[in-house]
């Protein structure tokens, strides 16, 4: 017969502790007045970040048709797999981070 597992002083809700939540409601208080003091509104910033990603998106192509006629045939295999292999990785490490294991 195996013990019973003691329980958590706080429970969690969907994997997040309530050490977690409040640690969000603090990080939340300080960028909510950070934003303030500096007069900024979320919606703007976030359509302005958004509005940036996809203007260097639509750059892309562009610079990287120049980056590889500049190197070489041998090379683009290399840079062209580079341009969809390292956005993948790049999200598999975040979504590790924000939702792995700790």
């Amino acid at each position: 017969m195996s013990k019973a597992e003691p329980r958590r002083a706080a429970p969690s809700l969907f994997g997040i502790s309530l050490a977690d939540v409040l640690k969000l409601v603090i990080a939340s208080a300080v960028v909510g007045v950070l934003l303030r003091v500096f007069n900024v509104n979320p919606r703007t910033l976030w359509a302005d970040i958004f509005d940036g990603i996809g203007e260097l998106m639509s750059n892309f192509p562009a610079a990287m048709a120049n980056i590889v006629e500049g190197l070489g045939p041998a090379f683009s295999y290399v840079l062209y797999g580079a341009a969809v292999v390292v956005p993948i990785f790049v999200v598999a490490r975040l979504f590790g981070f924000f939702f792995g294991k700790r």
